[in-house]
């Protein structure tokens, strides 16, 4: 009946019945089903807000991965869709013109990095030879560079100059 299930691997014989006659010959199809499984990955990715992460920078092993704001149903991201904190999306991937049995979360966390602090003006002896190296902040492991966005990085064993900014990032 044409509400069976059909089996993989099964052998099934079609014949034409136009009128009363039926065709002589039957054609013979092979059925195979395709079973795509979730995609797969890290359920944790971590992003930094200053790089203003989207949906397209979550990942999969797989690839190519339609992300949803539901487990089942619901409605696709688009790829320049922002991520937002602590917000969980669902994917899913279409192989062999299956889509995925289920879907894979992945929990998003999209993290704020505040700027260093510490003493805005740091006074050095110039017979100690300071470098970039002698700044400090309340955070330590902070890079310097010369300017407030973008810029070079200094290595810590260039000499201070005085007068000069230096602006830390951590």
């Amino acid at each position: 009946a044409g509400t069976d299930n059909l089996v993989s691997g099964a052998i099934y014989y079609g014949a034409l019945e136009p009128g009363s006659c039926v065709s002589s010959s039957r054609l013979a199809v092979t059925v195979t089903l395709n079973t795509t499984a979730a995609p797969t990955g890290d359920a944790v990715q971590n992003f930094c807000s200053q790089d203003s992460p989207t949906v397209a920078d979550l990942v999969t092993v797989e690839g190519s991965t339609t992300w949803y704001n539901q487990a089942s149903g619901g409605t696709a991201y688009a790829g320049t869709d922002a991520l937002s904190d602590g917000t969980i999306y669902y994917g899913e991937i279409t192989a062999n013109g299956c889509v995925s049995t289920s879907r894979f979360a992945v929990t998003a966390n999209v993290y704020t990095t505040a700027a260093p602090t510490g003493d805005a003006i740091q006074n050095f002896c110039s017979q100690d030879s300071p470098t970039v190296a002698d700044l400090v902040t309340v955070e330590g492991s902070t890079t310097w560079y010369n300017q407030a966005s973008g810029g070079t990085a200094y290595a810590g064993t260039v000499a201070l100059s005085d007068g000069t900014t230096y602006y830390g990032e951590i």
